[in-house]
């Protein structure tokens, strides 16, 4: 496979606008113009529990970390750095080019053009040993003409492609916006609350809702008999993997049954992947032009962030606690926590955890007085209750 160049410190995951859609920050920031110099407060630092040490406190949106969307880096890293660091660097005037060979990373190409016009496409699908592996490939007739889509963020990632494609700004394009529901023709249960929610993205009646049951294979069997279009599902190999109701078998009785219908299983549990998955979305709407320009914007801004931390020569690196909204921290192997460590340069207090499968004591986060707190939007505890302020 070709290698693209990537822009980070080692293989992993990952402005200030919409509300709601990215990263909040709760109380004023060490770059804000607090005349008391402090994050919070003094009423909450009084409070005790994690305020004790006027840590920043910030919130991320769990939808641009599930999956691939531009938005990861282009809003919500963005909007982090502002939050921790101060005011973004421009990119104005760089191209991907120029940036410096030590802050790129190879990621992989997941589209081969072949010579008679199909496409072979890396795909991740069920493994064996349960571990994320591109195990296979799926051959596609054609670009795709109509995708259906389990994930908000690819939704969001066609969104933004259309937007370079036809030269209209994110929020505010009516060609793209009639577009994409022109080629995204059918969503999984609940991506609809999701993209309207966190993305703003309205959804028009008549979108078909696919379940992952009989529902699916009822509808993609009407979507692609007697149809010359080339149907993709674009589907998480979570979904094949964990033994949910998306079954090996079916999928691939219906790829024998309809040569213009494909599944592609997509895992993002690597930064690296994040960036080819998005690649790969462009590509297989043969929109390369549009996707290198949303690809470069996203390196860019990673590079931009990272050079201006490095430039700030700071003595110790800033460190951060990130828990979810079963109380549980954030360790090492998650798109939030790459995005935190990787592009932002901080030191995670619980990096000796993998995923978000451990805990550490409140003792113990008290003890290393993170820097930067960090909670999820969805979180429905209070702030109180995440703050353990009734904790002795």
């Amino acid at each position: 496979m070709d290698k693209k160049v990537m822009l980070i410190a080692v293989v992993a995951v990952v402005a200030v606008a919409v509300a709601a859609i990215a990263v909040m920050g709760l109380g004023s920031g060490p770059n804000d113009n607090n005349q008391n110099g402090t994050n919070n407060s003094p009423e909450d630092i009084a409070k005790g529990g994690f305020y004790s040490w006027d840590p920043k406190i910030l919130e991320i949106n769990s939808a641009y970390t599930n999956g691939s969307t531009p938005r990861l880096i282009t809003k919500q890293t963005v909007e982090l750095y502002e939050s921790i660091y101060g005011k973004m660097p421009s990119i104005a005037g760089k191209t991907r080019s120029s940036i410096p060979a030590n802050y790129l990373l190879d990621y992989d190409n997941y589209v081969t053009k072949n010579g008679d016009g199909s496409l072979t496409v890396k795909n991740y699908n069920s493994s064996s040993d349960g571990l994320c592996k591109p195990n296979t490939t799926s051959v596609l007739k054609g670009t795709a003409d109509k995708l259906v889509i389990y994930q908000a963020s690819y939704v969001d990632t066609v969104y933004n492609i259309l937007c370079a494609y036809y030269g209209e700004k994110v929020g505010s394009s009516p060609q793209a916006t009639a577009k994409l529901w022109e080629i995204v023709v059918g969503l999984g249960s609940g991506v609809e609350a999701t993209l309207e929610k966190d993305f703003k993205i309205d959804v028009p009646d008549g979108i078909k809702v696919y379940d992952k049951g009989e529902n699916m294979v009822s509808n993609l069997e009407a979507l692609a008999k007697d149809s010359d279009d080339c149907i993709v599902v674009l589907i998480s190999e979570y979904d094949i993997r964990n033994n949910r109701n998306v079954k090996q078998a079916t999928v691939d009785g219906l790829e024998s049954s309809y040569d213009n219908l494909r599944f592609i299983f997509t895992s993002t549990n690597g930064l690296d992947r994040v960036f080819s998955s998005i690649e790969m979305v462009g590509f297989l709407l043969g929109m390369d032009n549009s996707t290198d320009a949303t690809v470069t914007e996203m390196l860019l801004d990673v590079y931009v962030m990272q050079k201006a931390i490095d430039d700030m020569k700071k003595k110790e690196k800033m460190s951060y606690y990130l828990e979810n909204t079963s109380g549980k921290a954030a360790g090492y192997g998650n798109i939030s926590t790459f995005v935190l460590t990787d592009i932002l340069k901080m030191t995670n207090i619980a990096d000796s955890l993998t995923l978000m499968e451990g805990t550490l004591s409140n003792e113990q986060i008290v003890t290393a007085e993170p820097d930067v707190v960090l909670f999820y939007a969805n979180d429905k505890r209070t702030m109180d209750e995440r703050m353990r302020v009734t904790v002795a």
